[in-house]
């Protein structure tokens, strides 16, 4: 059997250029990333204040290069992609624990969001937005609280099926175990 694969130069070129803006956007997330997460724990007592330099200045090359490959900068969208911490939304269509968890994160992503628009607004002395950051933070605590609870009452309701669970999936791996050792 003979397999031919015929690829032209456009196609090739088309790859390759892909590949390098893949590349590109990957360099600039990594850069993007690396900074914003080390200003985060400087501006809250920690991190590395003398990497901050150094990590802008990796920035500037990543962009350039993302810039040489596509002709433009990335877009905002892009990078707010890039620096995003929402957690997926809920899919009705899953199950009550995994729902019972998002809601737990959501709350957290409230409250995370609400310490970085307190943490922006102090920097810039907007007491109007820190006033702002507190209320969605407080928001998120309350939420977060609640999804606790729903998710501890969801835990009793449902807590002889998950046990018997967790049961049958011993017994599983002791068989397995036993089942090895006769082997041997």
């Amino acid at each position: 059997m003979k397999v031919v694969v015929e690829n032209s130069e456009a196609d090739i070129e088309n790859r390759r250029k892909e590949q390098a803006r893949s590349f590109a956007r990957a360099e600039v997330e990594r850069a993007l990333i690396d900074l914003t997460a080390n200003l985060l724990r400087v501006v809250r007592g920690a991190g590395k204040p003398y990497q901050i330099a150094r990590e802008t200045a990796a920035l500037y090359p990543a962009l350039k290069r993302y810039a040489d490959e596509t002709n433009e900068l990335p877009h905002s969208g892009d990078l707010q992609q890039m620096l995003s911490l929402s957690s997926a939304s809920a899919d009705m269509s899953i199950s009550e624990e995994i729902r019972a968890y998002d809601a737990v994160s959501a709350a957290q992503d409230t409250v995370i969001g609400g310490a970085l628009q307190i943490a922006a607004s102090r920097l810039l002395g907007q007491r109007t937005q820190q006033s702002m950051g507190e209320n969605e933070m407080y928001q998120g605590i309350e939420n977060l609280s609640q999804a606790r609870k729903e998710r501890d009452a969801e835990w009793e309701q449902n807590k002889e099926k998950h046990m018997a669970e967790f049961k049958a999936s011993l017994e599983k791996k002791r068989s397995r175990r036993a089942k090895r050792t006769k082997a041997t």
